[in-house]
């Protein structure tokens, strides 16, 4: 019996050995291929051949489908599109990436692209820390293995492979489950397949990475995604398939589809088509050197809500032409309206730059700002002995304010760079009459040279500025004198698995004010042209509009934490669809007030973005806000 037992405890033994041998070379494996981006391909670049194929079914529609960008066509005719493409792929890097068509076909009107977000479902980074773009976190970068539970199983025949399977510790929407193979001797994914839900599609992917060695090895060779997208009421299903350094299939619909239906539209079709589609969804169009994106004219999700500004809508155009190598023309207006008062806000900026490179340009910029009180406010204020001042009691003059700016800048050095401006205002009472009355100017003028001197003098997350502007009396009509400085720092670093961290501080102040005129910070101001989440960061959310300019100087201070999983995200039944979160702080000193403080936490999902802040005066509770706004198809 003692000797069955003592055979029993050996094999026990050696067994166990030989499990934690393979266990170990799988773990060298998986180890391999954490490492393997930066051993053998650190940068991707190149124009590559790609064909695609895609095949939409449309099993439930309705009329709020038109809504929903790139979806117009999908929203009537018939239920069945499908269509390829063949043509080029340039990398910049796999998450900045533009294609080419050279031929296309497909029985959707005028050729227009089907559901073009599955693109990026296509060609994931999977060595990077973010699958798509900044979203979705990878399984094969190292930053993210603490998100994942992944096991192995080892393989003895003579290819030599590891298979491997992952599924995420939570259920959230940042994170995908599938399997891959792994070449034991270097790391290399040889194929991999994940399923995920992201942006309103749920998705099922397969990526073959093909033989490719070394420098295009983290490219797909072919990759296949089959996805659905449920909204309101609608239910489709789609596949997009791509292949890579391909020659063109001879079973494609091109040859054996090419004349099944017929494309063509009467004139008011055709009319109708391009009106509703242009109003309703984004315009994206690239020729050449040439490149034009306008965001929806109507669209109710491109609407935000802040507790401070109340309902606003924007819209921006986007256009760049390259008439030669190292120069480039911009132009990107904004134009929003805003509905707790009642006015257009534009900022158009056209910038030439002749020498890219160096970071040289010259900048026109027309825009209006915001309502304005002149310096007769801080003669007011100073009679309040108030910690809170109620503005609407004052009976302040305010001025409509319009501004035309020229600018150049330049590179000095890698780490040091100048822009020198001069900036004319044109303020206009809005009560015009009132003041001539009272015997006071109803219209400034400023002409003020400007220079500003910008750094990065240990690392590139790090911008330090300082900049000084002075109004000259008498020079084109300007009845206006002050002299502006105002300094500037802040800080950015990107955390392991998407997180991170932004830092702000800034001081301003006037001095030599000899005449009356308007505080107006270039870096402390309120700003009614709604704005992106990631804007959020550096703002208050709940000061008064009014003290921005009630002040002669002022000490800011922000900080902003961002992370996909924090705190939330790991909520049962909620937190799957939580997609980042982010905590604020705020400290604020001006004039006539104590010191001033904002606190705040916000999420972002596949519907929305949402802040919920608490402000501080004098170290109590003063007020609770929240800031808003859409998120539905933001990256459509």
């Amino acid at each position: 019996m003692q000797s069955i037992n003592a055979r029993k405890f050996i094999l026990t033994c050696v067994l166990a050995v030989v499990v934690a041998t393979m266990w170990a070379h799988d773990e060298d494996a998986l180890t391999r291929t954490y490492s393997y981006r930066r051993n053998y391909a650190q940068t991707v670049r190149g124009v590559y051949d790609i064909y695609m194929r895609y095949d939409v079914n449309t099993k439930r529609r309705n009329a709020m489908l038109t809504l929903v960008p790139t979806m117009y066509h999908i929203a009537k005719g018939s239920h069945e599109r499908y269509g390829e493409t063949y043509g080029q792929i340039e990398f910049q890097s796999l998450d900045n990436y533009s294609i080419t068509r050279q031929h296309t076909t497909g029985n959707i009107p005028n050729y227009r692209k089907a559901l073009p977000i599955m693109v990026k479902y296509a060609i994931p980074d999977i060595y990077g820390v973010s699958l798509f773009g900044g979203n979705m976190l990878s399984p094969f970068n190292p930053e993210n293995r603490k998100f994942y539970i992944i096991t192995a199983d080892s393989t003895t025949d003579k290819t030599g492979y590891t298979v491997i399977t992952f599924e995420p510790r939570i259920d959230n929407t940042q994170l995908v489950s599938g399997s891959a193979v792994i070449e034991k001797t270097t790391g290399r994914v040889l194929s991999c397949s994940f399923d995920g839900e992201y942006d309103m599609i749920t998705f099922h992917t397969e990526i073959d990475m093909g033989e490719t060695e070394h420098d295009n090895s983290i490219i797909p060779r072919k990759s296949n995604t089959t996805a659905t997208f449920k909204f309101l009421g609608n239910d489709i299903e789609a596949s997009y398939y791509i292949d890579y350094h391909s020659q063109f299939p001879q079973d494609s619909i091109m040859e054996s589809q090419k004349d099944t239906i017929s494309l063509k539209q009467t004139f008011t079709q055709k009319a109708w088509d391009i009106v509703a589609d242009n109003v309703l969804n984004s315009i994206t169009t690239k020729t050449g050197n040439a490149s034009l994106k306008l965001s929806p004219i109507l669209n109710p999700l491109y609407l935000s809500y802040s507790h401070s500004k109340g309902i606003s809508y924007k819209m921006k155009v986007s256009a760049r032409y390259d008439p030669a190598h190292n120069r480039s023309i911009t132009f990107k207006p904004q134009v929003g309206y805003n509905f707790k008062i009642k006015k257009v806000f534009y900022d158009a900026p056209l910038r030439y730059a002749f020498d890219t490179k160096h970071n040289r340009w010259i900048e026109v910029v027309w825009r209006n700002g915001n309502r304005i009180t002149n310096s007769s406010v801080l003669e007011v204020i100073k009679n309040e002995s108030r910690d809170t001042v109620n503005f609407d009691e004052l009976n302040l003059d305010y001025f409509n304010d319009n501004q035309v700016k020229l600018a150049a800048g330049t590179n000095i050095t890698k780490r040091l760079a100048l822009t020198v401006g001069i900036e004319y205002h044109t303020r206009t009472a809005v009560n015009a009459k009132d003041m001539e009355t009272a015997g006071n100017p109803s219209r400034y003028r400023s002409f003020a040279p400007q220079i500003t001197v910008s750094a990065t003098p240990f690392t590139p997350d790090l911008v330090i500025t300082a900049s000084y502007e002075r109004a000259i009396k008498n020079v084109m009509r300007s009845n206006m004198e002050y002299e502006k400085y105002e300094f500037d720092a802040a800080y950015s670093r990107r955390l392991s698995g998407l997180r991170q961290l932004n830092l702000r501080a800034g001081y301003g102040f006037y001095t030599n004010q000899s005449t009356s005129y308007f505080v107006d910070f270039n870096n402390f101001r309120e700003s009614y042209l709604p704005d992106e989440v990631d804007d959020w960061s550096g703002q208050f959310q709940l000061l008064n509009s009014n003290w921005y300019n009630a002040s002669k100087y002022y000490f800011r201070a922000n900080v902003t934490y961002v992370s996909p999983l924090l705190a939330l995200s790991w909520a049962p039944f909620i937190g799957r669809y939580v997609e980042n979160e982010r905590l604020y702080l705020s400290a604020l000193s001006i004039d006539h007030t104590r010191p001033y403080f904002e606190a705040g936490y916000g999420l972002t999902n596949r519907y929305f973005s949402i802040g919920v802040f608490g402000s501080f005066l004098n170290g109590e509770p003063n007020e609770i806000g929240c800031k808003f706004t859409f998120e539905l198809f933001r990256n459509w």
